[in-house]
């Protein structure tokens, strides 16, 4: 597994079922997992073909449902904290079943995201890894526009030092929050030139 450090944040290129997560988390905890991984089967098979395109290398699609058994995976092992996974309106009923058990104080929150010209609704569901672990007030979520929401939900989860781990960290838009609260970044994105985006904003953290 290919790790990057750069300061107090540790980056991954590798295909997220053959990633050590312990490994890249050096042993510790996250304290707010935050990833918007692809929506169903078919946005898995054309996320792999844009990674093709991109990079040459050829990732077979795994489905939705191993996917999320992954995800559920992370929280169970490496999060103590707080939960924010968005997925799409059709899997949002089989995604909470599948974390029902293992995601506390849940609540779904209806976000937008530009497709085109248009504003597309999705859902995100927002939990903690302890009962005990209770949800501030989250409701200006509700109508958020793309990565708007993280620039919400974020700082009222926050923690000063502790880790924001997204295991399909994309373009960096996580790890630009992170930075925003002082927070130490671990991140994992297959698709090399989409990862060159998420190191170039680490590398702009004046703290580091």
């Amino acid at each position: 597994m290919s790790i990057k450090q750069i300061g107090k944040h540790r980056v991954s290129e590798n295909d997220i079922q053959n990633v050590d997560f312990n490994n890249l988390l050096e042993g510790k905890k996250a304290y707010i997992l935050y990833t918007d991984p692809p929506w169903g089967d078919g946005n898995m098979k054309y996320w792999c073909t844009l990674n093709k395109r991109h990079t040459g290398k050829e990732i077979e699609a795994m489905s939705y449902k191993q996917l999320i058994q992954i995800i559920r995976g992370i929280i169970v092992n490496n999060v103590d904290g707080y939960v924010f996974l968005e997925t799409g309106n059709k899997w949002l009923e089989e995604t909470k079943n599948d974390l029902k058990d293992i995601l506390f104080n849940a609540q779904t929150y209806s976000l937008r995201y530009k497709s085109g010209s248009k504003l597309l609704t999705n859902p995100v569901i927002v939990g903690s890894t302890n009962p005990n672990i209770k949800l501030p007030d989250l409701s200006s979520l509700e109508g958020a526009i793309d990565e708007k929401s993280l620039e919400i939900a974020i700082p009222l989860l926050a923690k000063e030092g502790e880790i924001l781990l997204d295991p399909c960290c994309g373009m960096g838009n996580s790890a630009r929050s992170a930075i925003k609260n002082k927070m130490a970044f671990v991140g994992n994105e297959f698709n090399a030139k989409r990862l060159q985006k998420t190191i170039k904003s680490l590398e702009k953290d004046e703290n580091i």
